[in-house]
């Protein structure tokens, strides 16, 4: 299919492609660990349950720690063929139709690697592809006062953390903020109704008519008419005689 700035279309379509009765969903930058195929494999020799909600470790800045907010967290991703739907919105998450869930217990060590954000420069990149989609999930009470919401989610990602004090997880806390933060300022900027392009526009028509109105009477020509000349290259130093 062509190529999808989120996962939301591409994860539709990959499932409605499926023939088989049971849907094992993962994005190409995840891959199970062997416990978890060990897990599945035996699972679904006697299925319990219609949905299969599977440990997922985030691995942001190439690392993986389990002090950091991102963990534990867990998402459907073995399911029945109709047991779940996916909306359009970004990050809307996924739709259970069935209420036969069993999550996987993290005890078990079973999981899927989830290979995502090698550094910031990953991390802002998607986060402004995401971010600029119409249809997202977002944060709706966010509040007049961006400031003081920018410090609330600072404040909201650090006590996620179990060790808020170590560089590496204030680092992902502050990125998962930034998230949040560019959302908000963004969704700011949508409801004023006016497009920067056009703002931009109106600012070069002004200092159009301020250079038509105040620098016309200074007379300098145009082109290369009065300006300075270079000044010439110096020459080359003469050579050294030769040596007898």
């Amino acid at each position: 299919m062509p190529w999808s700035p989120t996962v939301e279309d591409t994860r539709a379509f990959a499932v409605a492609q499926c023939r088989h009765d049971w849907i094992l969903l993962l994005d190409d930058d995840e891959c199970l660990n062997p416990d978890a195929v060990r897990y599945i494999d035996q699972e679904l020799r006697a299925p319990r349950a219609d949905i299969y909600v599977i440990p997922l470790r985030h691995y942001v800045l190439g690392v993986h720690d389990e002090r950091a907010y991102y963990w534990p967290e867990a998402h459907p991703r073995l399911f029945r063929r109709h047991a779940v739907a996916f909306p359009a919105k970004v990050h809307a998450g996924i739709e259970l139709k069935s209420d036969k869930v069993f999550r996987i217990p993290f005890e078990t060590g079973a999981c899927i690697h989830h290979l995502s954000h090698a550094g910031a420069h990953d991390w802002i990149e998607k986060t402004n592809r995401y971010t600029s989609r119409p249809e997202r999930a977002r944060d709706m009470d966010g509040g007049p006062d961006i400031l003081a919401y920018a410090h609330a989610r600072l404040e909201h990602w650090a006590a996620q953390s179990k060790a808020p004090e170590d560089p590496y997880v204030a680092a992902v806390a502050a990125l998962r903020a930034v998230y949040d933060i560019v959302d908000r300022v963004k969704a700011w900027e949508q409801g004023r109704g006016i497009d920067g392009a056009t703002l931009f526009a109106q600012a070069c028509q002004a200092l159009e008519a301020q250079y038509a109105d105040q620098l016309q009477t200074l007379g300098r020509p145009h082109g290369g008419e009065g300006r300075t000349s270079p000044a010439p290259a110096p020459s080359e130093p003469p050579s050294a005689p030769a040596s007898s």
